[in-house]
């Protein structure tokens, strides 16, 4: 059962995702969250390879998921920040209803119980994005 789950808690920002990039054809606004959630990924990606963290736990593997080889550029086996706490706080901020803010919840602790990131790469990620997220809003507001 903890491996449905953790599969769930992982898969669920590509679904959340997808469901932006089939309604992005009826409504404009879905464009505009694409682009903040894939700028919030872009961070992540630099973050990771700026930083350079290997995981530190032998129970998470890559071999179930597997990626089309044109696509493993989006893939990295750093652990510091966590993409998915990153997402999971970004996704908060767009969307601050109490399903979503359970969702997010238990998907950010999912990626610490399930040892795919420390607990301080989960904080730090949470932190990369609120700081992230004022220099936005400053800018947004006074420039």
């Amino acid at each position: 059962m903890k491996k449905y789950i953790d599969k769930f808690f992982s898969a669920l920002p590509f679904a959340f995702i997808l469901y932006h990039v089939i309604a992005s054809t009826y409504s404009f606004n879905h464009i505009k969250v694409l682009a903040k959630i894939s700028a919030n990924y872009l961070l992540s990606m630099i973050l990771k390879r700026l930083f350079v963290r290997q995981r530190r736990t032998k129970n998470f593997k890559f071999e179930e998921w597997s990626i089309p080889d044109k696509l493993t550029f989006l893939k990295t086996h750093y652990s510091f920040p966590s993409s998915h706490a990153m997402f999971y706080v970004k996704y908060l901020t767009l969307f601050p209803y109490k399903t979503v803010m359970f969702l997010c919840c238990v998907g950010t602790i999912s990626r610490v119980y399930f040892q795919h990131h420390r607990i301080d790469e989960v904080l730090v990620a949470i932190g990369f994005v609120v700081i992230f997220e004022i220099i936005y809003l400053y800018i947004k507001f006074f420039y």
